[in-house]
């Protein structure tokens, strides 16, 4: 049988990640495609499954579109018999994510190919995330495909319940609301949750049955460490990596981030604290303001505090595994998951860096409270400062305990590959 040929598929219908890296769905989806050949063939070693990859058209117009990330997407799914497809979301090509208007094209679109798909194979898996195709999985199983062995799974890795705290777009909430109910009315569909905390929140939100829902479970891929000796290629930052000591946060310039909070305590204590801050903080057109509220609250400290806009995919790794990097703090409000703690964990050295996290949602639940990093209310400015000391203080052999620590979680909870395998197995009932 070629490669043409394979019987079964398995499709992911993403956003981000595919053709674009914009946020941590995108690396999370590029984590899957990497993976997905060797956990089928663990999995199921006497099928052969084409892969298919599905997303938005874009163009270089859009922010995020990456040609590399494209064509390795690309790649990857036609050495497994299968392509990379690309559908209208009603845009020009310049949007990924967009409004409830473009995610039903996109739904819509999204089910269309599925529906192709399924006319081409035996058995298909699709895994649709977030809300671009969540309308997708309730129109392909509105078919009569009895005769069909189709199993489907919608990942939502945030809400709005969540990602637009306080104040959820009416749009957006609307929008999963209505997904949601029709896809609990499916026993052929599935939700993913990616951690505990969202598969709590599903179901005190969104009312979703227990026996609807899937783990999901987000992780990074063990495997992918530096392909090469980062520091020596710092970017612009050079000067703040190689002046002593630092603390790195990340994420997109989003309030929920707490970015601003921690520029605060940061200033509480930097007289007396001996480290310098760095903020990756891509902007967002849509929220600019928060972007320029960063900015005013480190004017004239630009000697301690380094602001970054410009997003490069590969510099918190770069970033973190730097001798100098001795705490990574994520201090969001409403994180849904998070992979801050996890990519950290992948890339520290031996004493570092050591993680601070926000007591609250999914990110609590990644760290064990002084024992592989730390915990801190996310609004307590004081309690932020006052941790910074005491980690700063910390002896050589406490870090390594507390690194040792972070990297077995990792290991036992946060591999990729191990829950992707866990996730494909359970949705089709052969785990």
């Amino acid at each position: 049988m070629s490669e043409n040929e394979k019987k079964h598929c398995i499709a992911i219908f993403a956003h981000d990640g595919i053709n674009s890296h914009h946020c941590g769905v995108g690396t999370v989806i590029q984590a899957h495609l990497q993976l997905l050949p060797s956990v089928m063939h663990e999995v199921y070693p006497i099928k052969q499954y084409a892969m298919y990859a599905v997303t938005p058209y874009q163009t270089p117009k859009s922010p995020a579109y990456s040609e590399e990330i494209k064509h390795l997407s690309m790649s990857i799914c036609q050495s497994q018999g299968g392509d990379l497809i690309e559908v209208s979301n009603g845009s020009d090509g310049s949007v990924s994510w967009g409004n409830k208007d473009n995610w039903k094209t996109c739904s819509v679109n999204g089910a269309i190919v599925a529906n192709q798909l399924i006319e081409k194979h035996e058995s298909c898996i699709f895994m649709f995330h977030d809300d671009p195709f969540a309308g997708a999985a309730s129109i392909v199983h509105s078919y009569n495909i009895s005769n069909r062995s189709v199993k489907s799974i919608w990942i939502p890795h945030s809400t709005s319940l969540l990602n637009d705290y306080p104040k959820p777009r009416t749009d957006r909430l609307s929008w999963e609301y209505e997904c949601a109910t029709r896809i609990k009315e499916n026993s052929d569909i599935q939700i993913g949750y990616t951690c505990e905390f969202m598969k709590q929140h599903l179901i005190q939100s969104f009312h979703i049955p227990k026996s609807s829902l899937t783990p999901a479970r987000i992780g990074v891929n063990l495997n992918e460490m530096h392909r090469e000796n980062t520091q020596k290629k710092v970017y612009n930052i050079r000067r703040f990596l190689n002046s002593g000591s630092f603390i790195f946060s990340y994420g997109r310039a989003h309030p929920t981030k707490g970015f601003h909070q921690l520029i605060e305590a940061f200033l509480k204590v930097s007289d007396v604290l001996g480290m310098n801050l760095i903020i990756l903080a891509p902007s967002d057109q849509e929220l600019s303001n928060y972007s320029k509220l960063i900015k005013r609250k480190t004017a004239n400290h630009e000697n301690r505090i380094l602001i970054i806009t410009n997003f490069n995919n590969r510099l918190p790794h770069d970033v973190i595994a730097h001798d100098n990097c001795s705490i990574v703090a994520a201090v969001s409000k409403s994180e849904p998951c998070g992979l801050v703690p996890m990519e950290t964990r992948r890339g520290q050295h031996k004493s570092g860096p050591i993680m601070i996290v926000s007591n609250s949602g999914g990110l609590a639940e990644q760290v064990k409270d002084q024992i592989d990093g730390f915990l801190v209310e996310p609004d307590n400015i004081d309690a932020m400062a006052a941790l910074f000391i005491k980690i700063s203080k910390l002896s050589t052999e406490k870090r390594i305990s507390i690194c040792a620590e972070a990297s077995q979680t990792l290991k036992t909870k946060y591999d990729a590959a191990q829950n992707l395998r866990e996730t494909v197995s359970l949705l089709i009932g052969e785990y």
